[in-house]
């Protein structure tokens, strides 16, 4: 279910069961999900260290609002101990692991003087997985199946 930015609501703590919905964020071919640090493209995952997930969350989280280069590096670098072409060089990194499947131009926009924009169309989505996963029954055959183990997916 893909829904706009605007009318994005989350689920209400009685709406979750066996299952947890959770948003990600779409901009094609991608699928940005923060409750699992994960970057897709067409299903597969796109590997990203820590850092350039932070910076993509950061700047997908704006809304398409420019961010600042103080308040990003402040989010990669707390305690402040950065040299000024660190962040430039992330940037680099991003706009390279996102130009593997497209124009990364069409993504990270740098405002000169400013800082940076994600610039391309998204849309939230609701991500359905399971929270429980039910352990196959004993190899002793199917009389088992009504004990069966549920364990929680991490």
């Amino acid at each position: 279910m893909i829904r706009s930015r605007s009318t994005a609501k989350l689920a209400k703590a009685e709406d979750i069961s066996a299952e947890s919905n959770h948003w990600e964020f779409v901009f094609e071919p991608y699928r940005l999900d923060p409750t699992r640090e994960m970057l897709t493209c067409g299903g597969k995952t796109v590997p990203l260290p820590s850092r350039l997930f932070a910076l993509l969350y950061a700047l997908v989280a704006a809304d398409g609002k420019i961010v600042s280069r103080e308040r990003l590096s402040l989010l990669l670098w707390p305690d402040g101990n950065v040299a000024d072409g660190n962040l430039s060089q992330h940037i680099y990194m991003l706009r390279h692991a996102l130009g593997k499947s497209g124009s990364a131009g069409q993504f990270i926009l740098t405002v000169h003087g400013k800082g940076f924009r994600f610039a391309a169309p998204l849309t939230l989505a609701t991500a359905t997985r399971p929270l429980f996963k039910r352990l196959a029954a004993s190899a002793a055959g199917p009389e088992n199946l009504g004990e069966r183990s549920v364990s929680v997916l991490g």
